[in-house]
């Protein structure tokens, strides 16, 4: 077993009452001072990847942004 500290974020900006479908979709299209959402979850879900840690939620997460794209 593994511990890990996760930091959840709980601003005036979490995104309510949308499916998987329509928050990808979101993304696949928003950008930001730093690049685009898409690049930032693609790099989250290589840099997973690469430390050989699998995360089922942002594995799929990634897959339907991906393909939404």
């Amino acid at each position: 077993m593994v511990s890990a500290l996760v930091p959840l974020y709980e601003g005036k900006n979490v995104i309510v009452g949308k499916t998987l479908d329509e928050t990808a979709a979101m993304v696949a299209a928003a950008s930001g001072t730093d690049g685009s959402c898409l690049a930032y979850i693609k790099s989250i879900a290589d840099k997973l990847s690469g430390l050989g840690i699998y995360d089922q939620v942002v594995t799929e997460f990634w897959c339907k942004v991906n393909r939404s794209a």
